[in-house]
């Protein structure tokens, strides 16, 4: 199993999951802080704003120097660099122009998108890349998702209407001039952003999804798929990833507040053996009472009503003194066509406030720089119901994950006492063991589910035999003869085909050397007996000593206990050396999780010896 980073932050989530032969790409959203270094549509800066020629510029510790003013492409507002052309879109790491993480789309089984604000690149693959896969999403991810992409094309398409001549910006030169290479730099990936598709890429690619419901399972042969409510808007998901002997757990945006959508389903995710966490909030909360005299408090705090009571009372407070409330939000109707008009009525009064709701907009100075100078109140409220810190923790506490994948930027924020942590940077690819029971040691699958042909099950005879583990109850086994294949990463059992007529066939050899390892065949009236089930140290111990074996030495390989605390631990041991001396003979039984092994001169007391192992195994007869 291997995991792939391709997003460059958790609230641009995008990563892909290598599992049983499947690629499966979990959300392709967009990353919208990138749209902060563009310049309004239209010119809104004070002749107050210093500009490019008469400044060092400091973009996130990178200078540069004032060769900056040869580019009309950029303009220097305060300490940032702003984009003078017309706005592209930072998308997954798929597209990179630089670095491309998925040379083949077409290797990518299947798509699976989590709520309609992480599906804004899938046009891109769907339209512009060689991916043939398929997609799922529920109902209201996908008619919401629909209007969103719509209306955002054709936003897009009325403000991106400056002139061509900045549409040069992107060369590695201009990029050069303000620090694009540098490790900290915000203009790093910017030579891989890309035009947004068109209306009729956007209707296409929606077309390609298919609708699931709440907990309907999707079939991958060796292992399902399903979406289970997140709790965060209508129609949000997280996924559930399940095969016969493990669970893993993509948890996407999650609300564990009560409020319009349905509820998150904490049922769905207990107990995974892998636990994906895909989600991030990117403003500051304020944390929860800490002191002792504050438990009651710190139990019932909840940043999300804090936050809407804040918000209640910033409204309160302006409408009180006169003035008027701007909040900028995203939807799906028209009130966006009225910003520009509510930005110019409220700017220069002192009475009125901005207040910014949406979390994605934390950098509160930096997204109002290119307006000037303005008169009126700016605040920060983000409403903001997905899972925090606080939340995560009491989530991870109660569903108990094995193993747990976060963001980096969770690094110390999470405690995780049981089971493994591991934390993912983008581009990262993480190559994930299953641990099972937090017991922290790697396990490797030792059951696989196959179908079996139903020929075959009608020769099948099976027995009843007693589990020999103290508690009375029994097992029902069965010995079969077979042929073992692989099929859609699905294991089948059928009957073995006669292979007699290959004798002078090409290649018909290797065909009789599957057939010749098989047993004999047997009459319908032979009776076979086959040895079945596991080996106890302590019972053979004492079937030694009753069949007059006294002098024994017992060398135990699996650091169970020695001396006398060792017979009363017997039954936990997987490895042990029984040398039993007897007149001038010496015998030995090695035993080992897959068997035993009698080591002795005397024909005789090897035979004994068998009927001794004999004994402690199981048996049943064909």
């Amino acid at each position: 199993m291997k995991l792939h980073c391709l997003g460059l932050s958790p609230s641009a989530s995008c990563y892909l999951l290598e599992y049983k032969n499947h690629r499966i790409l979990f959300d392709c959203g967009v990353e919208w802080t990138s749209l902060l270094y563009f310049l309004p549509n239209t010119s809104v800066l004070s002749s107050s704003t210093p500009s490019s020629s008469s400044q060092q510029i400091n973009n996130n510790g990178t200078s540069t120097s004032n060769e900056i003013k040869n580019s009309a492409c950029f303009k220097s507002i305060g300490n940032h660099i702003f984009i003078d052309s017309n706005v592209k879109y930072h998308t997954p790491m798929i597209f990179d122009n630089v670095q491309q993480l998925i040379s083949d789309m077409s290797t990518i089984d299947i798509i699976v998108i989590s709520n309609y604000n992480n599906l804004i690149s899938l046009p891109y693959i769907t339209e512009h890349t060689s991916f043939n896969g398929k997609i799922y999403a529920t109902e209201p991810t996908i008619q919401i998702g629909r209007l969103l992409l719509l209306e955002l094309v054709q936003y897009d398409m009325n403000s991106n209407q400056k002139s061509n001549i900045n549409q040069y910006w992107q060369s590695t030169e201009l990029l050069k001039l303000i620090g694009a290479e540098q490790a900290n730099s915000a203009f790093k990936h910017a030579k891989g952003w890309k035009t947004l598709y068109s209306r009729f890429d956007t209707e296409k690619c929606f077309e390609k999804i298919q609708a699931v419901r709440y907990n309907e399972f999707i079939n991958l042969y060796s292992f399902t798929i399903r979406a289970t409510s997140s709790g965060y808007c209508l129609g949000s998901c997280n996924w559930v990833i399940e095969s016969m002997n493990e669970k893993i757990v993509y948890l996407s945006d999650s609300s564990v507040y009560e409020r319009y959508p349905e509820p998150i389903d904490l049922q769905s995710i207990q107990s995974p053996d892998v636990f994906i966490y895909a989600s991030k909030i990117n403003h500051p909360l304020q944390q929860p009472p800490s002191t002792i005299g504050q438990q009651q408090q710190q139990q019932s705090f909840n940043p999300y009503m804090e936050n809407i009571n804040e918000l209640f009372h910033c409204i309160g407070n302006t409408i009180s003194n006169g003035g008027s409330v701007l909040i900028p939000v995203y939807s799906c109707g028209t009130v966006l066509d009225l910003f520009e008009l509510l930005y110019d009525y409220f700017k220069d009064k002192p009475k009125n406030a901005i207040i910014l709701v949406e979390s994605d907009y934390y950098q509160a100075q930096k997204l109002l720089e290119p307006f000037g100078e303005m008169k009126c109140k700016t605040q920060y409220i983000p409403i903001d119901p997905r899972i925090h810190t606080h939340d995560l923790n009491t989530l991870v506490s109660k569903i108990s994950p094995s193993t747990i994948i976060l963001p980096f930027q969770y690094q110390n924020k999470v405690n995780q006492s049981i089971g493994k942590t591991m934390f993912i940077n983008p581009t990262d690819v993480l190559n994930i063991k299953i641990l099972k029971n937090g017991a922290g040691k790697d396990t490797t699958c030792q059951y696989e589910s196959a179908y079996l042909d139903q020929h075959l099950a009608q020769q099948i005879q099976t027995k009843s035999i007693d589990s020999n583990n103290g508690t009375g109850s029994s097992i029902t086994v069965a010995h079969l003869h077979a042929s073992l294949s692989l099929k859609d990463h699905q294991f089948n059992l059928s009957l073995l085909k006669n292979t007699s007529n290959d004798h002078n066939s090409p290649g018909g050899s290797q065909k009789l050397a599957f057939s010749s390892s098989s047993p004999p065949q047997q009459s319908s009236n032979t009776i076979c007996n086959y040895l079945w089930g596991s080996l106890s140290l302590k019972s053979i111990l004492e079937e030694l000593s009753k069949r007059g074996f006294n002098n024994i030495d017992t060398i135990i390989n699996d650091n169970v206990g020695s001396g006398n605390d060792v017979f009363s631990r017997l039954d936990n041991v997987q490895n042990a050396t029984i040398n039993i001396y007897k007149e001038k003979e010496m015998a030995t039984i090695k035993l080992n999780n897959q068997g035993a092994t009698i080591e002795t001169s005397c024909e005789r007391t090897r035979k004994l010896l068998m009927e001794v192992i004999s004994t402690d195994c199981l048996q049943f007869f064909k």
